[in-house]
Order: structure tokens, then sequence, then C-alpha cells
């Protein structure tokens, strides 16, 4: 999240009243560009260097299940992965693959053709994923969809 963004969640929060002021004290602050994310308690009659100190300060976040997919990884071997790391059955993540319904753009471009096991193969983009615990087959493929959609839209 960069500067801005955090500005919005702390004034639409009632933590800080004006942002110029905000931005100011950032601007002169040793922590300048080095915000942590998580989850963080403030409020608002805190100084604004004690605001900012706390924000330069690791947050506390949700542990969730962190899945790392290698490139060239199959749909079976991402199926199996999400397996072992207890998010869904590899059996599952296949049904869904098949059967679900995704919204991305480019899924309409992919041509069918005979032969093809899985059509969203090699559209399941390999990085390192966090997960919450209730996450399930068809929110690890959307994200897996949307990650290759937003790296896709950087090269169009």
């Amino acid at each position: 999240m960069d500067t801005q963004k955090v500005i919005n969640v702390l004034k639409d929060n009632g933590v800080i009243d004006y942002e110029i002021t905000f931005r100011f004290k950032m601007k002169n602050s040793p922590h300048r560009g080095k915000l942590n994310y998580g989850k963080f308690v403030l409020n608002k009659n805190m100084c604004l260097d004690d605001l900012i100190e706390t924000l330069a300060k690791p947050g506390e976040f949700e542990k969730g299940i962190t899945i790392t997919i290698p490139e060239g990884y199959s749909v079976e071997k991402i199926a199996l992965l999400c397996e072992r790391k207890g998010i869904c059955t590899a059996e599952e993540f296949l049904k869904e693959l098949a059967e679900g319904t995704f919204n991305n753009d480019f899924i309409k471009d992919i041509p069918d053709k005979d032969g093809v096991r899985y059509k969203l193969e090699g559209y399941l983009f390999p990085s390192t994923y966090n997960f919450s615990k209730d996450a399930d087959a068809s929110k690890v493929i959307n994200t897996l969809l949307s990650e290759f959609q937003t790296q896709y839209n950087k090269v169009k």
C-alpha cells in the first residue's frame, strides 16, 4: 500500500484529521518509505510521531496458508500442493478447475483444443501466495488467474 492509500485508510477511520500534516510529518520522519503492513492498534488520540512509529513496526497479520507454486508446475502438481497444504483435496481442485466459472477477461480468448485436458493449464500464475485458513479450491484458482491477468495486462 502506498502512502496515499495509508493516508486514506487513516483518514476514513478517523485516526488522522489532516492529510497535509501527516504527509509533512512522514516526509521528515526517519521512517519515510518504511511503513509496514498488517493490523495495527491505533487511535485518534495518538500524536503523529507515535502513529508513524507504530506503522513502521511489523504489524500483526492473520497467519494463513502460504503456498509457493514454482514455474512449470502442471495443474495436477498444483492440485497436489494444495492438498498437502490442507487447502482442499486434489480432486476438489481439479473438479473446480474443470467446472468452475471464472470471469477473467483473457479466458474468453483461450481457444478450445482437442486433447487439452485442462483449458486453464499454463494460466495459473506461479508465485508465492498467502491464503486465509478458510480458502478453498475456487479461491486459489481465482487468485492465480487474477495474478495472471495482472501480469498479462502489464505486458499487453
